[in-house]
């Protein structure tokens, strides 16, 4: 059995469920100790994360610098399997039939992790520097994993921080392996209204107040302010001309709009920003009486034509407009769109996949959020990885063969990235962080 297979088998034996590594630091760092890598631990309540580097010295006295730098951003935690009777296959076993991987993570991410060691253990640059930052809570809140590290990195290892590029291993593929690169995140903003009334027989509407036709009013006011109010306030830059060209091809076309508020027109590879609600709930529910309190629950995912703090000022203004009663309105940001803006970047990762897939990849922007909207602001943070079919899934499995895929095209990103400066030593950095 090669390198590979057995890695990613024995990730997905290790039962690291969030935010519990379980053996998965173990199996890695002993590898990575015998490839000559640097490990540093660091612990933040019950999160472990770990970062791994090692520095390639340059014998060409050509090089001056020894500053370039790759980092491959993953986490090592998973989603509970759920109800074991419902796998084919031991959702922990890391079993293998008819040449397919079976287990929780084999998608999400420790295929793409095994891929990444993989891809190592083929390459090596002739200098720079190669590192891993890896967390056990990126499944969970993620609000001790690469959210903490980022600064502490800052602090603590400022000579190589942040990286030239954040390769991201989340699953990002569709029909095959490599045909999509994800070059940004929408933003994510959630909120929960609760009007107050007061309970009464409905025999005698006069002796309450009733809550829901209030709700019900505010949420019909937003669905239809909220787009002209933020249609006046739009005004970020336009997307980069290279992401811009994709879109035309490759970008996510709105849906039909049945009952989603569309925000605006799209953003380049960006769909429509939309705001869903996702739940209506009272604090009683009979025949005879209406409720003393009713809830609504709402989500927009955004893109980089708006901004967070003035989605919630909007929301707020908005609804306090039509409510008289008492009410709380409380909003939760979850995360800032981001677009990768750095066109270099973007075409190296494109040429490289190129070379294994022999078809240039799609821009997108679709799916959730990952950890690399927390470097956003640091370096060009683009995720490449296996296909999404079965993830957090029961049943969750992988081909040997898409493993093998990835690893390829991991070995490929390194080997452009690192010759590529190689080529360009004695000239400007081969690309520029945005």
């Amino acid at each position: 059995m090669n390198l590979l297979t057995t890695l990613a088998q024995q990730l997905i034996r290790a039962q690291s469920i969030t935010p519990d590594p379980a053996e998965t630091f173990d199996i890695i760092g002993t590898f990575l100790k015998n490839k000559g890598f640097t490990l540093t631990f660091q612990r933040y309540k019950s999160v472990t994360n770990m970062w791994a580097y090692k520095d390639f010295l340059s014998q060409n006295p050509k090089v001056k610098h020894n500053t370039k730098h790759l980092m491959f951003l993953g986490h090592v935690d998973v989603v509970p399997p759920g109800p074991s009777q419902g796998w084919t296959h031991p959702p922990f076993g890391g079993e293998i039939h008819d040449q397919v991987l079976w287990g929780r993570g084999a998608v999400d991410m420790k295929g793409a992790l095994a891929a990444f060691l993989a891809a190592l253990d083929t390459y090596e640059p002739a200098f720079g520097t190669l590192s891993l930052l890896l967390t056990s809570d990126e499944e969970g809140p993620a609000c001790h994993g690469i959210k903490k590290m980022v600064p502490w990195m800052t602090t603590h290892a400022a000579d190589r921080f942040p990286p030239d590029l954040c390769l991201v291993g989340e699953p990002t593929s569709d029909a095959f392996i490599g045909d999509s690169l994800k070059i940004g995140r929408r933003g994510s903003l959630t909120g929960t209204l609760t009007i107050r009334g007061k309970s009464a027989h409905i025999a005698y509407p006069e002796k309450g107040v009733n809550p829901l036709p209030s709700l019900l009013a505010a949420l019909h006011h937003l669905h239809r302010t909220l787009p002209q109010r933020l249609e006046a306030s739009a005004s970020l830059p336009s997307a980069p001309a290279m992401v811009a060209a994709s879109a035309q091809t490759h970008g996510e076309k709105p849906a039909t709009p049945g009952n989603t508020c569309y925000l605006d027109e799209g953003y380049g590879p960006f769909a429509p920003s939309h705001l869903t609600l996702t739940g209506l709930e009272s604090d009683t529910c009979v025949m005879n009486m209406p409720p003393a309190e009713g809830t609504a629950h709402f989500g927009i995912r955004f893109n980089p034509h708006h901004q967070g703090a003035t989605l919630e000022e909007h929301i707020r203004d908005i609804v306090s407009q039509v409510l008289s009663q008492d009410y709380d309105l409380s909003l939760s940001l979850h995360g800032e769109a981001d677009l990768v803006r750095d066109e270099k970047a973007i075409s190296l990762l494109s040429h490289a996949i190129t070379k294994i897939t022999h078809k240039d990849p799609k821009l997108i922007t679709n799916g959730g959020t990952s950890d690399g909207r927390f470097f956003a602001n640091l370096c060009p943070a683009i995720e490449l990885g296996l296909k999404c079919d079965t993830m957090h899934q029961i049943n969750e499995r992988v081909p040997l063969e898409d493993l093998a895929t990835l690893s390829a095209l991991y070995t490929s990103v390194l080997s452009s990235f690192f010759d590529n400066e190689v080529a360009s030593s004695n000239t400007a950095t081969a690309f520029s962080s945005s």
